[in-house]
């Protein structure tokens, strides 16, 4: 049996400025402002603000307790946790179950598990522009896991496992203003806790350990996400959530050599020498990754010109991106990158020097970050790191 628990302060305040919120629409979409049109906008007195400074603490307890029954064959944990966060006075117990059988000692278990999980929001979220503490008492974003899975040991330090899950979201943060989407018009600063997720999928990990010399891992992740349409209007539908990424791949390889400078060394001139370019040391690593994702989802958009923004304070842009009702209904290009690392270890009687060298994104692969939207009407790509060369020293006493 174990129990723990934790209290962690907390101060947070946010000094920011924002963008003239300064808005015209063209209401009957006749290509003219004219009076009967709306103008909405925020003061310039309250373009620069403070969230709402707070100075409070999170705190937890834990209880669990492990049995072993059935001669060592069946190992289950029992657990509960108490969280409470003092500004938004919430607090929430959660259960926690898991339980490993073996079919076979020490080769093949079967595994399932259940647990309750509170988070709290991150602190802008309980903020307003206005200084209100209208999201001050939100609840606490609320997780349901269910998994079943078995692991088989296939050699030594070489395993298998595959494991299906079940994840049920609720009580997850949404805008007002996101409710009212078809209304452009709409303004707020209130959240409600009336957002629900479910997430399920199934993972497969294949591992070799550093038994010998050579160790590697092949992880495979198939996702399904659905998260329930909280806008007014498109009741009893759904849309994949932000991080929903349907196929991610890693393949990890690497070996470990021994005495390699000193093999080197015997080697002939035209082979030896051209080998000191790099740090090769008769104690190092090299090893690749690969890793690919399907393309992460956004919300496509659309250029109109019936409705307009203030830029600069005094000119009005000729019209402006707004998201369409097809909530995450797109995809970036799907992610992919090598990578290849290698580290040398040089030891010595009471210190050691570590080398490390890597070149990330091998094959310069144009991974896509976001789409940048001009307020012009065009569109720019915006890309993550590009082939990037690591390096660095360790010195160890």
């Amino acid at each position: 049996m174990n129990f723990g628990a934790t209290y962690k302060t907390g101060r947070f305040k946010e000094d920011a400025s924002i963008d003239g919120d300064t808005v015209r629409y063209d209401i009957n979409r006749d290509g003219i402002f004219n009076s009967m049109d709306i103008v909405v906008g925020l003061p310039a007195s309250q373009l620069h603000f403070d969230f709402r400074y707070f100075e409070h603490s999170k705190n937890y307890f834990y209880l669990n307790n492990r049995l072993k029954l059935l001669d060592d064959r069946l190992i289950m944990n029992l657990g509960i946790r108490y969280d409470y966060f003092t500004y938004s006075k919430k607090g929430n117990v959660s259960p926690r179950f898991s339980a490993s059988y073996y079919l076979v000692p020490s080769i093949t278990s079967l595994n399932i598990a259940y647990g309750d999980f509170y988070q709290t929001q991150s602190y802008p979220t309980y903020g307003d522009r206005f200084g209100k503490q209208i999201n001050r008492y939100l609840e606490n974003s609320h997780a349901k896991h269910f998994v079943i899975g078995i692991e088989h040991v296939l050699d030594d330090g070489l395993k298998v496992n595959l494991e299906g899950y079940y994840k049920k979201y609720t009580d997850l943060p949404v805008d007002e203003k996101f409710i009212h989407f078809t209304d452009r018009t709409f303004r707020s600063e209130e959240r409600f806790n009336i957002g629900k997720q479910t997430n399920y999928g199934i993972d497969l990990l294949i591992q070799q350990k550093l038994v010998k010399d050579i160790y590697g891992t092949l992880a495979f992740s198939r996702m399904w996400t659905k998260f329930d349409d909280p806008r007014i209007g498109y009741e009893e539908k759904s849309f994949p959530s932000e991080y929903d990424f349907p196929y991610v791949v890693t393949l990890i390889v690497g070996k470990r050599f021994n005495n390699l400078r000193s093999k080197l060394d015997e080697m002939p001139f035209f082979i030896k020498y051209p080998t000191y370019i790099l740090p090769f040391s008769d104690d190092m690593e090299i090893s690749v990754r690969w890793r690919y994702a399907s393309g992460k989802p956004y919300t496509p958009r659309e250029y109109v010109h019936y409705e307009q923004h203030r830029e600069g304070g005094s000119k009005w842009s000729d019209g402006w991106w707004i998201a369409t009702d097809n909530i995450n209904g797109a995809r970036y290009p799907d992610y992919h990158r090598l990578d290849i690392g290698l580290n040398s270890r040089y030891n010595f009687k009471t210190w050691s020097l570590s080398v490390f060298l890597s070149i990330q994104n091998v094959y310069n692969r144009k991974n896509i970050a976001f789409y940048q939207y001009n307020s012009d009407g065009t569109t720019e790509n915006v890309y993550q790191f590009a082939i990037l060369p690591v390096a660095g020293i360790e010195v160890k006493f």
